[in-house]
């Protein structure tokens, strides 16, 4: 396994639990996101600072601009994700948010024109019964519910990930990772100011915040040098691994547990998730651009 790759999975799972940790405590979620992107942004800024072509491009108004979408995408998805945690559990919210893999295809179809594999609408069909029975009432998530933010937020990390691709043709990564989570923090603060009835703010909390902050820094830095030192298809296989780590850890630190359906369609959710990621390293290998 590239060690770049285990570490973005396993500061993934491990900022999530921290996340619902402090969520759990009815610490105000968009407090904890802006902080924690805000405190991220300058670290990422000062250790990008040496590399020529990070200080070349982050001051162009031009590219600010190209990188605002996926700033906004990422930001809209912290609303909802932190919302969502609060209101679900880590692993309820993580798997479903998983779903993104397969959205995503779907949205870039509209948005910048992808061709969509035909082999995608099965595994679709499939990832959607995992969901149902993940809800665990055997509902699909067509309620306001923790469940049905997550897959909401799903679709925005979806749309993140298109602008953000749209960015990375242009632009260094280093770029893009520093102003999407500056933008995003800016974007969740005002919202922390609009509602501040939502959950406390205290600075007894800043010392977990900090760490959630570096959690998402070392992130950034694992996913930049993932995807250099390997082919993406390799990258987007092996991150599957970050629901399993997470469900390991959501047992053990925050006590959560799957009945038997819930477990069969957690496999479903990422069965289906490891198989597109398979029929697409496979396309990428059969058909090389």
């Amino acid at each position: 396994m590239n060690w770049w790759t285990f570490g973005f999975v396993l500061t993934e799972a491990s900022s999530l639990l921290l996340v619902k940790h402090l969520l759990s405590l009815k610490i105000h979620p968009y407090y904890l996101a802006s902080t924690s992107s805000l405190i991220s942004s300058v670290i990422l800024f000062f250790y990008f600072l040496p590399n020529k072509a990070f200080k070349k491009q982050f001051k162009k108004f031009k590219n600010i601009k190209l990188i605002f979408p996926t700033g906004l995408m990422i930001g809209l998805g912290n609303l909802i994700a932190f919302i969502a945690l609060r209101l679900t559990t880590a692993t309820n919210y993580t798997l479903i948010a998983k779903t993104s893999v397969l959205i995503t295809p779907i949205l870039a179809y509209f948005i910048i024109k992808e061709k969509v594999n035909k082999k995608l609408w099965p595994l679709i069909a499939v990832v959607l019964a995992g969901v149902w029975l993940l809800t665990g009432n055997l509902k699909l998530v067509l309620n306001f519910s923790g469940d049905s933010l997550a897959l909401l937020a799903a679709i925005t990390i979806s749309l993140d990930f298109i602008f953000q691709k749209k960015a990375l043709n242009k632009l260094n990564p280093e770029v893009v990772a520093f102003w999407r989570r500056l933008v995003s923090g800016i974007l969740v603060g005002l919202m922390w100011v609009l509602t501040p009835n939502l959950g406390r703010t205290s600075l007894i909390d800043l010392k977990l915040i900090c760490i959630v902050s570096l959690l998402f820094v070392f992130m950034s830095i694992f996913l930049s040098k993932a995807i250099k030192s390997q082919p993406v298809t390799d990258f987007n296989l092996v991150i599957n691994l970050g629901p399993i780590f997470l469900l390991i850890g959501a047992y053990f630190f925050l006590g959560e547990r799957l009945n038997i359906i819930q477990l069969i369609g957690s496999g479903l959710i990422l069965s289906s998730i490891v198989g597109y990621n398979l029929v697409k390293k496979y396309d990428t290998r059969s058909n090389p651009r």
